[in-house]
């Protein structure tokens, strides 16, 4: 045929092997070859897919990928709720020394009639919270 060239040849220009070329030929995966007898006869701009190997490592790489984002999208979400418990906690303390509390470094704030509250710490998913206690 005019214009095109045998499995051989293309192997040569692309360093494929021609059993390579010529089982996809077969499964139907180069667009356009034509079997003359016994010879696949092929364009030669025709574009070799890549292997299976290798398009299967690609697609484990994009899975990858997108597992990555969705982990720095939920350690995001968990920063900014740390943060918001934090400024929380801070609003609670501010609201206890503005009532005249004395807080230590323990989170525990002592009124001078002798009240006591603790500011506690919070778990993930929760806010700051207050307990008061009697003395």
């Amino acid at each position: 045929m005019d214009g095109y060239i045998t499995a051989s040849q293309l192997a040569l220009l692309t360093g494929k092997s021609k059993q390579w070329i010529c089982k996809l030929c077969v499964d139907g995966r180069i667009p356009g070859a034509r079997k003359e007898g016994a010879t696949w006869m092929l364009d030669p701009l025709t574009r070799l897919p890549q292997s299976k190997v290798i398009e299967r490592r690609e697609k484990m790489v994009r899975e990858l990928d997108e597992i990555a984002k969705l982990r720095e999208a939920e350690a995001y979400e968990k920063s900014i709720k740390t943060i918001e418990n934090a400024q929380e906690r801070r609003l609670a303390i501010a609201e206890y020394l503005d009532r005249g509390y004395d807080i230590d470094a323990t989170g525990t704030a002592r009124r001078s009639d002798g009240k006591i509250v603790r500011i506690r710490p919070w778990g993930e998913d929760e806010c700051a919270w207050l307990e008061e206690e009697k003395s």
